[in-house]
């Protein structure tokens, strides 16, 4: 049975130090009240950056074997640009459960929703802590990097591509992609980078990001 195999057969859970871990109190409550385990049911423990082992669950877990490691085997980027009335936290979860490995909220010159400096921290915070359980729960051994908001003027554009319905195919080589707001890039944006078309018709923002999500990682895979 491949490593992924098991990983996904059993309940996943994140902690600090495999070496010598110890579940919060919030996810041993969750592991012996919500998802009923029993002391000494079979569990997973990662660090959220690949390593991971089986265990026994208890508030101190009992290690059955060595920490393994596991190589994330596509890296993708998804850049997104928050919009009305769509929670961009659900945006993060959806991507976490599709395994993207860096997550980073824009702000682009058509955003409508802009946030101050205690919201964006807020938000920030949030954000961390969907993606931790999105990971948990979807079982992947990776838990994303989330970026602070970020102008899109401040990336580098050689790096990234648009998300637009006038770009060509996405190709593997594309992996970092940003999703612009409800209006699309302004015309500056798109001549400043280098525009990538997704199937369908004209996304829905959210539904952008996380095609994008799906179709960067299916590539990644081929």
């Amino acid at each position: 049975m491949s490593h992924l195999a098991l990983v996904r057969k059993r309940q996943l859970f994140f902690v600090d130090d495999l070496a010598v871990p110890v579940l919060s109190d919030v996810d041993y409550r969750h592991g012996a009240k919500s998802l009923r385990l029993k002391e000494g049911a079979a569990i997973t423990l990662s660090d959220g950056v690949g390593n991971w082992v089986e265990a026994r669950f208890a508030p101190e877990p009992e290690l059955v074997h060595e920490p393994t490691f596991s190589e994330r085997s596509a890296t993708i980027t998804v850049c997104f640009t928050p919009v009305k009335n769509v929670r961009p936290d659900f945006i993060v979860q959806k991507l976490t459960e599709l395994g993207v490995a860096r997550i980073i909220p824009l702000i682009t010159q058509r955003s409508v929703v802009r946030w101050d400096e205690r919201k964006a921290s807020k938000n920030y915070e949030k954000f961390c802590l969907v993606a931790r359980e999105a990971a948990m729960q979807s079982r992947t051994l990776y838990i994303p990097t989330i970026e602070p908001v970020t102008l899109l003027s401040s990336l580098a554009m050689s790096t990234v591509v648009l998300a637009d319905p006038e770009g060509r195919q996405i190709t593997a080589e594309d992996r970092s992609i940003c999703i612009g707001p409800e209006g699309g890039f302004s015309d500056d944006e798109k001549a400043a980078g280098e525009l990538v078309a997704l199937p369908g018709n004209i996304l829905r923002a959210e539904t952008a990001a996380i095609t994008a999500a799906a179709i960067a990682q299916h590539i990644g895979h081929l």
